[in-house]
């Protein structure tokens, strides 16, 4: 009889073995994906102009005067280098711009940039046109003069003025 219920024992024990789940750990070999991610990094300039105003005083008809010993400041304050782009608004009433600085009509004046990598007569075009500088590295500076050239006048005028545009890029 020990055997018989051994017997029956032994499958009631099998059967609830089939029946009943028994948790497993599967493993897996190990895998292994890649993630490609990409940025742009800008960098940036802040231009400063140092003095902001000069006044070059009198000047006599068809002549020239200039600054002398870097009178002029441009500094870039940025993180990266950057280059530099020149123009003049022409706010003077008086007279007329000459951008080859030959000022040979009446009321014309002229002004010319002397320190700079490629020196040069300014003109009222757009910004972006002609590059004066190139590669004013950051946290740097760059000392420049200008001169300024008047042709004939028809009339002795009061005190006029002109503004002139700098313009940073990056290089």
């Amino acid at each position: 009889m020990n055997r018989k219920k051994l017997a029956v024992g032994l499958v009631i024990l099998m059967l609830f073995a089939l029946i009943t789940p028994i948790p497993m750990t599967t493993v897996f070999a190990e895998t292994t994906d890649t993630l490609v991610c990409t940025f742009d990094p800008k960098g940036n300039i802040s231009i400063e102009i140092a003095p902001s105003t000069y006044d070059f005083g009198e000047i006599w008809a068809i002549s020239w005067i200039n600054t002398s010993g870097n009178t002029f400041t441009i500094y870039n304050n940025g993180s990266v280098a950057m280059d530099t782009d020149f123009n003049v608004s022409v706010n003077a009433t008086n007279f007329t711009l000459d951008n080859t600085g030959a000022c040979s009509s009446d009321n014309e004046y002229a002004i010319q940039t002397n320190g700079l990598d490629t020196d040069g007569w300014l003109d009222t075009a757009p910004l972006g046109g002609a590059t004066f500088d190139q590669d004013i590295t950051s946290d740097t500076s760059k000392g420049f003069d200008l001169r300024l050239r008047i042709g004939d006048i028809t009339q002795n005028f009061g005190e006029d003025t002109f503004t002139i545009t700098v313009q940073g890029s990056v290089t």
